[in-house]
């Protein structure tokens, strides 16, 4: 007596036969069909540009923020009067 094959799922048995003509892909084109409309897939895509987002918010925290205005004061003998930098920081929100 010959051994029953086994399914992944009770009740399914094997595929039954493609009809029609026959159509010839590369590997790549039956990797693309196959993935193509795959949820799992498109799922985790999403979730790699969405992780890519937030990694861009989190690193923006520590980017420098603000304006830095000088003045320079000279006199006749290019010596220099007042302060020689001064620094104002605004911040953004």
């Amino acid at each position: 007596m010959a051994p029953h094959p086994r399914y992944a799922h009770e009740g399914s048995g094997p595929t039954p036969p493609a009809t029609g003509p026959e159509l010839r892909l590369t590997l790549p084109e039956a990797v693309y069909l196959g993935l193509r409309r795959n949820s799992g897939v498109r799922g985790a895509y999403l979730q790699r540009v969405l992780d890519a987002y937030n990694l861009h918010v989190a690193e923006s925290a520590f980017t420098p923020r603000g304006n830095l205005l000088s003045t320079v004061d000279a006199d006749r003998t290019g010596g220099n009067r007042g302060p020689p930098l001064t620094c104002r920081r605004r911040c953004k929100r």
